[in-house]
Formats: structure tokens, C-alpha cells, sequence
């Protein structure tokens, strides 16, 4: 008979970058990591081992994919992060750096709890995500075991783009439903395959026999990472490039032809994604249908609605900008030059400075529609989601025949009943920002007092008002005949379960 099972499913730690630097216990310098929960999650680890005491059956821990994040950068150069980095040294020493980072004054750490859950006898499961891509590379994977479950521990991997299903459980990252985060698995596994062997990729292949990363990884590496040291927000700010796109495009116009490459690579990244698989994953096909993002144009359009306009640039002239795949490479890496080039001459509250200076309304016009935009965003309503994993999800349950979909990816969590089943999100262990409710005033004066105030919290590194930290996770019991009872939960910030 199958045994009764629990499941403790978190997502989205984002271990990587480096952590604040404190002085007299007051924080000095911002690091680049958004995550700042060591001691909450830590505890919320060793927990489960209580848990798993007091459970008749099996406990298993599922980490939902961007566990690490390999795109977050040291502010120190020790790790420079690249859209898709392939050297497993490179990923490894990285593993090692995360690991000994966020661990605790008595030695205690998210890794070193893992270790003691597998050595009692739970379950360990971990799914990729999209800021953790490295971690299936072949030279990476067995490291990374050793770090979570020790030299006899195992580990289940899931990295090749499957669900993980339990009964009527299904859970996945939910990054293939994200036009900007879908990954190729078909070219993934082809080039971890090549890599088993010893052989070199030729960079000049990629999209066509190796693997090319999806550009929210781009838009990360290029044009938000360097902002980090003057505009750390930026990082916080989420959906991850929902939200930066219009905001980067208001304070650094220069961006805008990286982001029409990014954009229309993007489109075919995703097009082919869905073709080649729209006859087995008709959950990808109905996300397809509502990523309409051929352009950035369109994508401003979606997202602004009726305050796209002042965003909006001409139609590309044919042969303008032309990204074919010999050029592709060497064009991204311009343009991303150059938009670096810009975001590193000034920074967003100097920019803004000025242009009250210079009494520029239409560029301050621009600025105060992207943060509106970002604060009027529904992100934070657990009953609201986006129809791009609300679509998928649905398709899931009804003809897949689950009853609970848990996704993460977004940062945000939800809990929300569909026609046949219920869509949850586990949210984050990272932070997040929100911005002050003044910057959706109609009143143009007031929003403007709010934006200065808001600009001026952010470069005095006054983050306490505007962070929201928010531990989230999913418990899920499956019984022996496949039925599952899930509930979405909330820790505090030590670690103990308050919600849910």
C-alpha cells in the first residue's frame, strides 16, 4: 500500500549575491542578495524534522526551483554573473561561496538543515528554476548533492522540464509559462550532453544545437545588475521584468534598444518552445495564448494599458537592429555595453533631480507611470493572478486530472479555487518591495511627493518602510488514494508558522 505522505513545498530562497554588511548592528552597506530570511528559514528547516516525528508516514522537503541564484552578482568580483555560465568550476566554487555565506554566528544554515532532514530519513526533492539553471550541469549536480544531503544522502533532481506530481499533487517553478523565462530543456539537455564528454560548445551554435539562456536572464545580468550598487531597489522590484522594463526605460531611454532585441528574441525563444512541444503540453500551449509579446511595444502595451503611449517608440524599419543568428550574439553584447554605459553615469534619484531641474515633464511623466504601474499591480491580492499561470494551471486540472497546481516563480503567494481544482504559489523567502500608495494619486503634485520621498528613502538606503518579507510555503498531505489536502502557510521572520 502507498504510504501516507507530507509535503513541505518553499520556493524561491534566491541563496546568492552577498549579504549586508553590518555595523554596531545597524546595516551599513546593502549586499546584492534579496535574501535576508537565514535565521527564519533555518529554523523553518529544523522544524520539519519535528514534523516528521510526529507524522505516520513519509516527510518529504520539495524546494521549487531558484533555491541559489547564479545570477546575482558579488559586489567584490568575485562572481560576475553571465545570462548562462557552463563552467562547472566556475558553479562550483560559487555553491561553495553560497553555502558558507548564509549560515548563522553558531554555524547553523539552510545547508547544513537539508543535511540533518536527509539523515533522519526525509525526502529531499529539488526542481530547477530559472535563476538556478547551473545547477543540472553535470559537473555541478553531484557537488550540489553532497552540499544538501551529504556524501551518502540522494537527492531527486528534477531538471529536465517534467512536473513533479505526487497523486493529484503537481507541482513545477512555473518560469515555462513566462515568455521572458521559458527555457529551451530540448537544447538544455543537448548541451549538458555534449559537456558529459568533454567537448567544447561553440557559442556561435546556440538556439540551434546548444542552449540559449531565455532574455530575463539578459535583462538581469545586463541591465539591472549594474544598477545594483547605486539602486539596489531595483533588484526588489517584482514581477522581476514587468516591472523593471518600464521603470528602466523612463530613467535610462539609452536602454531601449537592448530591451527591442531582448524582446524580439524573446518571441521567437518562446514561439519555438511552444512548437515543440504544443502536441504533448497543452498547459505551455494555453500560457502561449496569453503572451502576446512580439515586440516591446506590445509587451508596454500589455502591461501600461492606457498609459503606454508616452512609452511607446516607431515601428522598426526593416533590416533595423537586425538580430539573425550570426549576429545575435555580438548585437545583444553591444547593446547591453551601452545600456551599462548609460545606467553607470547616473543614478535614478540624480536623474530625477535633474529633471525637475530642467522642468522636463514628459520624462518625469514617464517615471511616475512606471512606479504607478508597479504599485497598482494586484501582485500582493492572494485571490489575483495572472492569466499566464492561471491559464496553464486550469488546463492542468481539468485534463490532467489534478486537483491542487502549486507554482512559485512570481514571489507572490496565492491560493486560488478553479473550475476544476485550486491554483496555489509559494511565494518567496526573499524580499520584496512595495512602493508607497502616494504614487498612484491622480494628483500629479501629490505623486511627485511621493516619488522624491520614495527616491530619497532609497538612496539613504532606507529600506525598513517599503520591504515586505514575507516566508511563505505549502503543506501538503497526499493519502494513500492520491487525494491531497493542501494549505498555503506563512512563517514569521525566526521561522515559526503564524498563518495558513
Amino acid at each position: 500500500m502507498v504510504p501516507r505522505r507530507q509535503i513541505f513545498i518553499s520556493s524561491d530562497w534566491h541563496l546568492g549575491g552577498d549579504v549586508d554588511v553590518a555595523v554596531d548592528g545597524n546595516v551599513a552597506e546593502l549586499g546584492t542578495s534579496i535574501f535576508r530570511s537565514t535565521l527564519a528559514l533555518t529554523t523553518f528547516l529544523d522544524s520539519i524534522g519535528e514534523a516528521a516525528k510526529a507524522f505516520d508516514g513519509i516527510t518529504e522537503v520539495v524546494i521549487n526551483g531558484d533555491m541559489v541564484d547564479f545570477l546575482a552578482p558579488d559586489q567584490d568580483g568575485t562572481y560576475n554573473p553571465i545570462a548562462w555560465q557552463n563552467d562547472s568550476r566556475v558553479i562550483r566554487a560559487q555553491l561553495d561561496n553560497i553555502a558558507n555565506r548564509f549560515e548563522l554566528p553558531d554555524g547553523r544554515g539552510p545547508f547544513k538543515s537539508l543535511r540533518t532532514l536527509v539523515d533522519i530519513g526525509c525526502e529531499l526533492t529539488v526542481i530547477l528554476g530559472n535563476h538556478d539553471l547551473e545547477l543540472c550541469l553535470p559537473g555541478v549536480r553531484r557537488h550540489f548533492e553532497r552540499l544538501c544531503a551529504g556524501d551518502n544522502g540522494k537527492i531527486r533532481f528534477i531538471y529536465d522540464g517534467e512536473a513533479y506530481t505526487r497523486g493529484k499533487l503537481l507541482i513545477e517553478h512555473g518560469n515555462q509559462y513566462d515568455p521572458f523565462n521559458a527555457v529551451d530543456y530540448n537544447l538544455l539537455r543537448q548541451e549538458r550532453s555534449h559537456l558529459s564528454r568533454g567537448f567544447v560548445v561553440d557559442d556561435a551554435e546556440r538556439g540551434e544545437r546548444f542552449f540559449d539562456p531565455p532574455p530575463g536572464s539578459s535583462i538581469v545580468v545586463d541591465i539591472v545588475n549594474p544598477t545594483i550598487r547605486e539602486a539596489p531597489f531595483l533588484n526588489l522590484l517584482k514581477p522581476e521584468v514587468d516591472a523593471a522594463v518600464p521603470l528602466l526605460l523612463a530613467f535610462y531611454p539609452e536602454t531601449r534598444p537592448f530591451f527591442e532585441a531582448a524582446f524580439r528574441r524573446g518571441w521567437k525563444l518562446f514561439r519555438k518552445t511552444i512548437r515543440n512541444n504544443k502536441e504533448s503540453n497543452p498547459a505551455l500551449m494555453a500560457a502561449g495564448e496569453q503572451s502576446p509579446y512580439r515586440s516591446l511595444n506590445d509587451f508596454l502595451r500589455d502591461t501600461m494599458g492606457n498609459d503606454a503611449e508616452p512609452f511607446l517608440s516607431p515601428p522598426s524599419r526593416s533590416g533595423q537592429l537586425s538580430d539573425t543568428p550570426d549576429a545575435h550574439g555580438s548585437l545583444m553584447r553591444t547593446l547591453s555595453e551601452q545600456a551599462s554605459r548609460a545606467i553607470d553615469l547616473t543614478c535614478p534619484w540624480k536623474i530625477y533631480d535633474n529633471l525637475k531641474a530642467s522642468m522636463d515633464e514628459g520624462r518625469m511623466n514617464l517615471v511616475r507611470l512606471a512606479l504607478k504601474r508597479v504599485r497598482d499591480a494586484d501582485s500582493f491580492d492572494r485571490k489575483t493572478e495572472s492569466e499566464r499561470y492561471l491559464a496553464p494551471s486550469r488546463k492542468m486540472t481539468e485534463y490532467g486530472g489534478y486537483d491542487v497546481v502549486i507554482f512559485g516563480h512570481t514571489h507572490f503567494p496565492k491560493d486560488i479555487e478553479l473550475p476544476h481544482g485550486r491554483y496555489i504559489n509559494a511565494g518567496t523567502w526573499a524580499d520584496v518591495l512595495r512602493l508607497p500608495s502616494g504614487i498612484s494619486s491622480d494628483n500629479a503634485a501629490t505623486a511627485n511627493l511621493s516619488i522624491e520621498k520614495f527616491l530619497n528613502d532609497m538612496k539613504s538606503k532606507n529600506y525598513t518602510d517599503y520591504t515586505i518579507r514575507n516566508p511563505s510555503f505549502v503543506h501538503a498531505v497526499v493519502e494513500p488514494d492520491g487525494s491531497v489536502d493542501a494549505k498555503l502557510k506563512t512563517a514569521d521572520n525566526k521561522g515559526e508558522v503564524i498563518g495558513g
